[in-house]
């Protein structure tokens, strides 16, 4: 069953590829630059949660609502746990074929993280301050579905909160060494561990998670594309998508088309994943250049909704959509 997983992933870290595309130039020096705050140089993004005022009950069907307000810097308070040299050749952004929530097109588990493919070795960092969880194999202490799953992982316990006041962490998987110890303090951008290729996993890249409450849960996991800063100039689409009776829809195909680019993701597969604390989405694209994208929701045979979605610089740019009564869809 291993050799099975570990086949199935290779297909599906082969469909990041097409993502390198999507990404933007280096910046001078090769480093992608932190954004400011209300456009002060240098300024720091503070542990806050200003929710927006509450979106109507009522959802037109087939129609999205526009999003709430964005809230300012939304919960981007982690940093890239990578950061790109001069070359390119350090990557730090997930690849798209397997996001979280989904399952490689129905060929693999659902996933409870992000994947970030580097060579083995390559330094990885804190994405924001906290206290080492733990740091070491998980042969005798379970983290995942199984005992060795993630193989070696560092798992950090973050100064702030989550927005509703529990505990909020970050698990860093598969790395093939660790370079912190349980209950060391840590800083936003401290080396703490290096990739591998340790456990459950083909090929050496980062499994990145978030986890709210329990470190140990494996149920306990949220979207970390909602929790990383995006690029400057960059924004996040996230969407709650229903059928007609207002239940989640599970594994259906969400395009985006505009400014040259295009971009796809599933809705949340049917499974113990969670939706984020405020936003309750089931689908979420990272990375995306600000501007207007053609939205399509549904596969070619059968597409379920079109429309327009405006990305926000720095913003996580939210809407909800009722589709028509449809066809059970399995996730």
């Amino acid at each position: 069953m291993k050799v099975l997983s570990v086949l199935l992933l290779a297909a599906a870290l082969l469909m990041a590829a097409a993502f390198v595309a999507n990404s933007p130039a280096l910046i001078a020096q090769g480093v992608t630059p932190i954004p400011t705050v209300a456009g002060v140089p240098g300024a720091q993004v503070t542990f806050t949660w200003t929710p927006s005022p509450a979106p109507p009950t009522a959802i037109p069907t087939n129609t999205p609502r526009p999003s709430p307000t964005p809230v300012e810097n939304g919960h981007f308070w982690f940093e890239r746990p990578f950061i790109r040299d001069f070359s390119g050749n350090i990557l730090d952004y997930p690849a798209r074929g397997y996001a979280y929530g989904s399952t490689a097109g129905g060929g693999l588990n659902i996933h409870h993280g992000i994947d970030i493919e580097n060579g083995f070795g390559t330094h990885i960092q804190a994405v924001a301050d906290g206290t080492v969880f733990y740091a070491g194999p998980d042969d005798t202490v379970m983290f995942g579905p199984q005992f060795d799953f993630y193989g070696n992982l560092v798992v950090i316990q973050h100064t702030a909160a989550s927005p509703d006041g529990r505990p909020l962490f970050s698990l860093y998987g598969h790395i093939s060494s660790w370079m912190v110890s349980t209950g060391e303090v840590v800083k936003r951008g401290d080396t703490i561990a290096a990739v591998g290729s340790e456990g459950v996993a083909f090929g050496p890249h980062l499994h990145l998670e978030v986890r709210i409450g329990d470190p140990y849960s494996y149920g306990s996991t949220y979207n970390p594309e909602l929790w990383v800063r995006p690029w400057e100039g960059f924004g996040v689409f996230a969407a709650h998508v229903v059928d007609a009776a207002g239940n989640p829809v599970y594994g259906v195909r969400v395009e985006l088309i505009g400014q040259g680019r295009f971009f796809s993701g599933w809705t949340y597969a049917n499974g113990p994943v969670n939706s984020d604390p405020y936003w309750k989405e089931n689908v979420v694209i990272g990375d995306m250049p600000a501007g207007t994208y053609d939205l399509k929701v549904g596969e070619a045979r059968e597409v379920l909704y079109k429309g327009q979605v405006t990305i926000l610089d720095g913003k996580v740019s939210f809407i909800e959509i009722q589709l028509p009564v449809m066809n059970d869809t399995a996730g």
